[in-house]
């Protein structure tokens, strides 16, 4: 299970020491938002109506993704029970161990209805992070996806896997056949690394 926290969201209420925990089922990513505040209303506030924070928080899903977003912590847990049947989508094209973890990363080239919705709802993890952030385009066919997931054993002991996202990167190409993606991206890389004042690149 995921979670991000939005300390410092500006929004008019009539309460004090908001915080809002946006909890994510780890490998299908449905969210589930939790609220906490003090109360802090005043004789002069009495008029003063209350924003709609968690309609506030579902107008940044996707449109046709507002389901994503359940309203109860025991509706949230059925969706972390359901999930331990999840298959990634994709083509599986290596595996590798880090840390005593186990980690399965997976190219997907084609669109799909499920897998574009899937593709929406890990997208919306950007909006918490990234200034300005967009979904992709799905009915592009230039995009392609690899999804990475940590991967362990089943509790049930069947011999079978549960799945955990553990990071996604979304490739565009723009340069067909010529072959100069992968250098000026190389030379990019190796222009960043020369500067000293430059600690990592995400």
């Amino acid at each position: 299970m995921w979670k991000a926290t939005i300390p410092n969201l500006h929004i008019n209420t009539l309460v004090t020491n908001l915080a809002i925990n946006i909890y994510y089922s780890d490998a299908t990513m449905f969210v589930y938002p939790q609220l906490s505040f003090s109360k802090a209303v005043s004789s002069v506030e009495k008029d003063m109506k209350e924003d709609d924070v968690i309609g506030k928080l579902r107008e940044q899903l996707p449109s046709d993704q507002m389901n994503m977003m359940v309203d109860t912590k025991e509706h949230f847990q059925v969706i972390l029970a359901k999930q331990k049947n999840f298959k990634p989508f994709g083509e599986l094209i290596t595996k590798f161990t880090a840390k005593e973890k186990s980690f399965e990363l997976y190219k997907i080239t084609e669109s799909s209805p499920d897998f574009d919705n899937y593709l929406a709802r890990v997208q919306s993890l950007a909006l918490w992070y990234i200034d300005a952030a967009q979904y992709t385009d799905n009915a592009d066919p230039l995009w392609m996806h690899y999804f990475l997931f940590e991967s362990k054993a089943n509790d049930a002991g069947d011999g079978s896997r549960v799945y955990s996202l553990a990071g996604y990167a979304s490739l565009y190409k723009f340069y067909a056949k010529c072959g100069i993606g992968a250098k000026l991206l190389d030379t990019i890389y190796k222009d960043l690394c020369s500067m000293k004042e430059v600690l990592d690149i995400t």
